[in-house]
């Protein structure tokens, strides 16, 4: 969906949190807009329950929601009013070592025995992958579900490619992890929101690994669908950034400074903390 200058207070925002992908960082923000009665938050290890529990709310009470956000929150785009979907997007290399590395450092990951047992290169070579479904075009399968069973489109003789255009076109509204301060500018820029949009980057790692290319290059055949997703996103997004320079030049230097100085502290504190936990990845 392209960013327009509109009045979104009469639409339900519902975040669609692809895991691994800011997802955590951008609900804090997106959670400071609204108060708490007005947002429907999915819990991540009660989402199923959670989203069955939402259908058996009467339709007044659900309409008063402003915010839906969660893994799978597009399930419940036709329970809503007026649905409008973002999400955040990442590219998918990183993204899918990102989430084997995630998985192999908690214990209540669903995935966490698997990923001790196996290296993310043997997940794929062993067929885990099919299993572990999220190693594998996670994005793309993530979107393309909630646009087949909740949008009511005709799907027929459309090709993947082109339905991935119709999808980032047509019906969401969209950011990049990469350019996460640049996406919250935008958002915020044609959104309206109303709070303050600093954070402290949730759910991330310090241990900075380089992957080897022999993995890349599994990751890239076996995520072809996320990686053609990503691309074509990238390209909006840096048509968007060219047409909107004049706004960003004057915005993005002063946010980033805000930011660090804002969570400086807090930055260094969990750093130590990080240092004193997992003192083998320092050494």
């Amino acid at each position: 969906m392209r960013l327009t200058k509109q009045n979104f207070t009469k639409n339900t925002i519902i975040f669609h949190h692809i895991p691994k992908a800011a997802g955590s960082t951008f609900r804090l923000i997106l959670s400071r807009q609204f108060k708490s009665e007005f947002i429907y938050n999915l819990q991540t290890l009660r989402k199923h329950e959670m989203i069955k529990k939402f259908s058996t709310i009467n339709k007044e009470k659900r309409y008063c929601y402003k915010l839906v956000m969660g893994h799978q929150a597009g399930k419940l785009y036709n329970l809503v009013n007026n649905p409008v979907i973002i999400t955040m997007l990442r590219s998918p290399v990183e993204r899918v070592d990102s989430l084997y590395r995630h998985a192999k450092r908690h214990e209540d990951h669903p995935c966490h025995k698997i990923a001790k047992l196996y290296s993310l290169k043997e997940c794929f070579e062993n067929n885990i992958h099919k299993e572990w479904k999220e190693l594998s075009n996670g994005q793309f399968d993530s979107l393309c579900f909630l646009f087949k069973t909740n949008l009511n489109v005709n799907l027929e003789g459309i090709i993947e490619i082109d339905l991935i255009n119709k999808i980032m076109d047509e019906y969401i509204i969209f950011g990049l992890v990469e350019r996460f301060d640049e996406s919250l500018l935008l958002m915020n820029k044609y959104m309206g929101f109303n709070h303050n949009i600093y954070y402290y980057r949730k759910n991330t790692s310090h241990d900075k690994f380089k992957i080897d290319p022999s993995v890349i290059k599994i990751i890239r055949e076996y995520n072809r669908l996320d990686i053609q997703l990503y691309e074509y996103c990238k390209n909006i997004f840096n048509d968007r950034l060219v047409s909107e320079l004049s706004f960003l030049k004057n915005k993005l230097f002063l946010y980033k400074t805000l930011n660090m100085l804002m969570y400086f502290p807090a930055k260094i504190n969990d750093y130590i903390t990080f240092k004193r936990q997992y003192p083998k990845l320092n050494a």
